[in-house]
Protein backbone atom coordinates (compact mmCIF):
# COMPACT_ATOMS: atom_id res chain seq x y z
CA UNK A 1 0.00 0.00 0.00
CA UNK A 2 1.40 3.59 -0.85
CA UNK A 3 0.85 6.71 0.64
CA UNK A 4 2.21 9.61 -1.89
CA UNK A 5 4.13 7.61 -3.05
CA UNK A 6 5.79 6.27 0.21
CA UNK A 7 5.32 2.44 1.33
CA UNK A 8 3.41 2.07 4.81
CA UNK A 9 5.79 -0.22 6.04
CA UNK A 10 8.40 1.78 6.06
CA UNK A 11 6.36 5.06 7.55
CA UNK A 12 5.00 2.52 10.55
CA UNK A 13 8.96 1.28 10.77
CA UNK A 14 10.05 5.07 10.88
CA UNK A 15 7.28 6.10 13.18
CA UNK A 16 7.83 3.08 15.91
CA UNK A 17 11.85 3.80 15.88
CA UNK A 18 11.20 7.11 16.37
CA UNK A 19 8.99 6.58 18.72
CA UNK A 20 11.17 4.18 20.67
CA UNK A 21 14.05 6.32 20.33
CA UNK A 22 12.54 9.15 22.45
CA UNK A 23 11.20 6.68 25.19
CA UNK A 24 14.50 5.23 25.19
CA UNK A 25 15.82 8.80 25.81
CA UNK A 26 13.16 9.97 28.36
CA UNK A 27 14.37 6.51 30.45
CA UNK A 28 18.23 7.48 30.21
CA UNK A 29 17.62 10.91 31.19
CA UNK A 30 15.18 9.94 34.39
CA UNK A 31 17.61 7.25 35.41
CA UNK A 32 21.07 9.01 34.80
CA UNK A 33 19.89 12.63 35.54
CA UNK A 34 17.11 12.67 37.52
CA UNK A 35 17.38 10.16 40.16
CA UNK A 36 21.23 9.77 39.93
CA UNK A 37 21.65 13.50 40.98
CA UNK A 38 18.70 12.93 43.31
CA UNK A 39 20.29 10.41 45.11
CA UNK A 40 24.08 12.08 45.68
CA UNK A 41 22.20 15.06 46.69
CA UNK A 42 20.32 12.71 49.51
CA UNK A 43 23.46 10.71 50.32
CA UNK A 44 25.02 14.43 50.97
CA UNK A 45 22.89 14.87 54.01
CA UNK A 46 24.32 14.41 57.15
CA UNK A 47 23.34 11.03 58.64
CA UNK A 48 21.98 9.50 55.34
CA UNK A 49 24.13 6.58 54.83
CA UNK A 50 23.07 5.54 51.65
CA UNK A 51 19.65 6.19 49.35
CA UNK A 52 18.23 4.78 46.59
CA UNK A 53 15.14 5.05 43.86
CA UNK A 54 12.05 2.76 42.82
CA UNK A 55 9.31 2.76 40.73
CA UNK A 56 6.21 2.03 43.16
CA UNK A 57 3.89 1.82 40.18
CA UNK A 58 3.82 4.70 37.64
CA UNK A 59 2.45 7.41 39.10
CA UNK A 60 4.73 7.07 42.34
CA UNK A 61 8.83 7.14 43.75
CA UNK A 62 9.63 4.82 46.50
CA UNK A 63 12.69 6.34 48.19
CA UNK A 64 14.56 4.54 50.50
CA UNK A 65 16.82 5.79 52.80
CA UNK A 66 19.15 4.22 55.02
CA UNK A 67 20.33 6.26 57.66
CA UNK A 68 22.90 5.86 60.00
CA UNK A 69 22.64 6.78 63.84
CA UNK A 70 21.60 10.27 63.82
CA UNK A 71 20.95 12.96 66.91
CA UNK A 72 17.84 14.95 65.23
CA UNK A 73 15.50 12.16 63.21
CA UNK A 74 13.18 15.16 62.74
CA UNK A 75 15.73 17.37 60.71
CA UNK A 76 16.77 14.43 58.98
CA UNK A 77 13.53 13.12 57.50
CA UNK A 78 12.49 17.32 56.38
CA UNK A 79 15.78 17.81 54.63
CA UNK A 80 15.18 14.63 52.71
CA UNK A 81 11.58 15.70 52.01
CA UNK A 82 12.54 18.96 50.70
CA UNK A 83 15.48 17.76 48.66
CA UNK A 84 13.09 14.75 47.16
CA UNK A 85 10.46 17.73 46.17
CA UNK A 86 12.81 19.93 44.99
CA UNK A 87 14.09 17.34 42.73
CA UNK A 88 11.10 15.60 41.68
CA UNK A 89 8.78 18.81 41.16
CA UNK A 90 5.38 17.35 40.23
CA UNK A 91 6.27 13.56 40.96
CA UNK A 92 4.47 11.89 43.32
CA UNK A 93 6.78 10.13 45.80
CA UNK A 94 6.71 8.15 49.42
CA UNK A 95 10.17 7.70 51.40
CA UNK A 96 11.20 4.55 53.51
CA UNK A 97 13.80 5.42 56.24
CA UNK A 98 15.72 2.28 56.90
CA UNK A 99 17.00 1.73 60.50
CA UNK A 100 19.00 -1.01 62.24
CA UNK A 101 16.62 -1.85 65.56
CA UNK A 102 17.70 -4.98 67.29
CA UNK A 103 15.11 -7.26 69.58
CA UNK A 104 14.85 -4.78 72.54
CA UNK A 105 13.59 -1.89 70.39
CA UNK A 106 11.36 -3.69 68.45
CA UNK A 107 9.93 -4.96 71.53
CA UNK A 108 9.63 -1.57 72.86
CA UNK A 109 7.73 -0.31 69.31
CA UNK A 110 5.79 -2.87 69.98
CA UNK A 111 4.51 -2.63 73.40
CA UNK A 112 3.96 1.38 72.63
CA UNK A 113 2.71 1.50 68.99
CA UNK A 114 -0.76 1.09 69.73
CA UNK A 115 -0.84 3.45 72.35
CA UNK A 116 0.94 6.00 70.91
CA UNK A 117 -1.45 5.65 68.14
CA UNK A 118 -4.33 5.97 70.66
CA UNK A 119 -2.82 9.49 71.88
CA UNK A 120 -2.76 10.64 68.32
CA UNK A 121 -6.63 10.05 67.88
CA UNK A 122 -7.76 11.40 71.06
CA UNK A 123 -4.60 14.79 70.82
CA UNK A 124 -3.15 13.40 73.70
CA UNK A 125 0.37 14.23 72.60
CA UNK A 126 1.78 14.84 76.21
CA UNK A 127 1.40 11.16 76.78
CA UNK A 128 3.48 9.99 73.80
CA UNK A 129 6.71 10.75 75.93
CA UNK A 130 5.45 9.10 79.25
CA UNK A 131 4.36 5.78 77.17
CA UNK A 132 8.06 5.51 75.62
CA UNK A 133 9.83 6.77 79.14
CA UNK A 134 7.79 4.12 80.85
CA UNK A 135 9.05 1.32 78.05
CA UNK A 136 12.41 2.29 77.95
CA UNK A 137 13.20 3.11 81.21
CA UNK A 138 12.47 -0.70 81.69
CA UNK A 139 16.46 -1.42 79.99
CA UNK A 140 18.87 1.17 81.48
CA UNK A 141 20.80 1.48 78.26
CA UNK A 142 17.83 2.83 76.00
CA UNK A 143 17.97 6.20 74.83
CA UNK A 144 14.92 7.65 73.12
CA UNK A 145 13.54 11.13 71.87
CA UNK A 146 10.00 11.73 70.62
CA UNK A 147 9.77 15.01 68.33
CA UNK A 148 7.06 16.50 66.82
CA UNK A 149 6.02 19.01 63.87
CA UNK A 150 2.76 19.43 62.01
CA UNK A 151 2.18 16.69 59.95
CA UNK A 152 4.50 14.00 62.16
CA UNK A 153 5.26 12.42 65.16
CA UNK A 154 9.23 11.50 65.16
CA UNK A 155 10.44 8.61 67.53
CA UNK A 156 14.19 7.36 67.60
CA UNK A 157 15.09 4.53 70.28
CA UNK A 158 18.82 3.74 70.93
CA UNK A 159 20.43 0.46 71.99
CA UNK A 160 24.18 0.98 71.78
CA UNK A 161 24.86 1.53 68.02
CA UNK A 162 21.01 -0.22 67.05
CA UNK A 163 18.33 2.33 66.15
CA UNK A 164 15.13 2.27 65.14
CA UNK A 165 13.20 5.32 63.73
CA UNK A 166 9.30 5.54 63.06
CA UNK A 167 7.97 8.67 61.39
CA UNK A 168 3.89 8.41 62.56
CA UNK A 169 1.37 10.69 60.41
CA UNK A 170 -0.12 13.13 63.27
CA UNK A 171 -3.27 12.42 61.38
CA UNK A 172 -5.23 9.65 59.63
CA UNK A 173 -4.60 10.02 55.62
CA UNK A 174 -7.81 8.97 54.71
CA UNK A 175 -9.70 9.90 58.40
CA UNK A 176 -13.49 9.74 57.16
CA UNK A 177 -15.81 12.60 57.47
CA UNK A 178 -17.74 12.52 60.76
CA UNK A 179 -21.27 13.85 60.10
CA UNK A 180 -22.16 15.33 64.00
CA UNK A 181 -25.71 15.65 63.43
CA UNK A 182 -25.84 11.35 62.57
CA UNK A 183 -23.84 11.40 65.95
CA UNK A 184 -26.94 13.12 67.45
CA UNK A 185 -24.76 16.29 68.03
CA UNK A 186 -25.53 20.27 66.50
CA UNK A 187 -23.14 21.52 64.50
Amino acid sequence: MNFKGLRMQIIILIFLLSLSLLLGGQWVYQKNHVQGNLVEKLNNIDGVYSSSIEKNNRQNSLIKIHLEEVEDLRHVYRQAVSTAADHLRTEAFSIEIVDRPNQVLISIWETTHLSIYQSLAQFSYDEIGGKISTEAQKHDRIKYRVQMDWDHVYLQLHDEGNYLYQIIPRLPLNQPDIDLAQRGEKK
